[in-house]
């Protein structure tokens, strides 16, 4: 590069094993094929030790948490439709300033901020990027659904096709995703997540390695009370089928441990705190083969001991993306389109098991998944597993190469 350029990396979502290493995947090749450009990866009001979790080491980066003053979040989303409010606030003037100074924005790998979560803050953010006019990247995230029973929801919809429409480049990590993007007539990039970027090779410490043994298995419930298709689901229905499909695991692979997961770590709420619920799968077990690890676990042991696995079943997104990037052949509840979606691209239909809240609404429906989620394990060998992986490193290669197009 014949001059110095500054990327500006916006809204990585934290606390979760899986955005730690899809973090990790881009930001490592960010710094590889741009070794002189500055990379100032901006949060919102985060903190510190929760950012630390993702930390990249290179002189290129910089992890910026910017501090949010009262009233940051109404100048946020008022300037969606009035900018001036952006210009008023200490906080957002300081995103601005950033944004300012940057040559292109990225915006990172991650779930369906625009779509069923409705995230007005993520499209504030991208929106100010945008009116800034600064060449913006919408990488690698999946988008949608776009529900319009509201009226809240059809201005959610009509300013995120405006947003979509103005990327300078513009990739989804599912096919799902993509479908919803060509309804809308949006040209677009169809990708696999950026974790596929990464190969970790970590060692298990002793204490890890003497807890699991070498005949297991990896669970990662998920108790799904946050997601919004979900909310009515009980908690006790969710732990009812955990612990069912583990008594049904423990008898049809004896003298096999099963190991749970956390994929989130430092959650405030105990809905989103995955070692809590998976402690109390445990206690409820009350047996030594099932073991819930700590949530202290980072990525690359993660998908270390997975590597390890007999097979995997995951409800959580990540989790199956690290069984397909060590080859493990896995069960996945797919509980929002990004891992029916993911799955579809690499030719895994047979590896999912589509979900909603009605699979734990009576006794019957819970041992009705229960004995699909049985009936679905070894179904699918490691070669085949294999393939899948390439494919996917194919993919996330040749889609991540098309930023040298543009930043440059």
């Amino acid at each position: 590069m014949n001059r110095r350029i500054n990327i500006l990396y916006l809204d990585q979502p934290l606390n979760n094993r899986g955005d730690e290493s899809a973090h990790r995947g881009i930001i490592n090749w960010l710094n590889h094929n741009y070794p002189e450009a500055q990379i100032d990866i901006v949060f919102w009001d985060e903190k510190n030790e929760n950012i630390r979790e993702f930390i990249v080491e290179s002189p290129q980066n910089s992890y910026v948490n910017i501090q949010a003053y009262k009233g940051a979040h109404f100048a946020l989303i008022k300037g969606i439709k009035n900018p001036v409010f952006w210009r008023l606030h200490p906080t957002t003037r300081q995103l601005i300033k950033l944004i300012k100074q940057s040559d292109f924005v990225i915006c990172s790998p991650g779930g369906v901020n625009l779509g069923g979560f409705q995230g007005w803050e993520h499209m504030a953010q991208i929106k100010i990027a945008q009116w800034l006019k600064k060449p913006t990247i919408y990488y690698g995230r999946s988008v949608g659904p776009f529900p319009t029973d509201t009226e809240s929801q059809r201005l959610f919809l009509k300013l995120s096709k405006e947003l979509l429409k103005k990327f300078t480049y513009l990739s989804v990590r599912d096919k799902v995703s993509s479908d919803t993007l060509s309804r809308l007539g949006i040209s677009h990039s169809l990708t696999v997540d950026s974790a596929f970027l990464s190969d970790p090779d970590a060692l298990l410490p002793p204490d890890i390695k003497n807890t699991i043994g070498d005949n297991y298995a990896v669970i990662v419930p998920n108790v799904l009370h946050w997601h919004y298709a979900f909310k009515k689901v009980s908690h006790e229905s969710m732990l009812q089928f955990y612990t069912g499909l583990l008594s049904r695991l423990k008898k049809a692979y004896p003298g096999t441990r099963f190991v749970m997961l956390p994929q989130t770590y430092n959650e405030i709420t105990r809905e989103r705190k995955d070692y809590l619920f998976f402690k109390e799968i445990a206690d409820h077990m009350n047996d030594s083969d099932v073991i819930a690890m700590p949530e202290t676990l980072g990525s690359d042991i993660q998908q270390t001991i997975i590597r390890g696995a007999k097979f995997l079943i995951g409800s959580r997104y990540h989790s199956v993306v690290f069984a397909i990037n060590q080859s493990t052949p896995f069960v996945a509840l797919s509980y929002e389109h990004k891992i029916a979606g993911l799955a579809d691209i690499l030719g895994l239909t047979d590896c999912y098991i589509p979900i909603d809240g009605k699979s734990f609404a009576s006794d019957t429906a819970i041992d009705s998944l229960i004995e699909q989620c049985i009936s679905r394990v070894g179904i699918i060998d490691v070669k085949v597993m294999e393939k899948a992986r390439q494919k996917a490193k194919t993919i996330a290669y040749e889609r991540i190469a098309d930023l040298k197009k543009i930043i440059m």
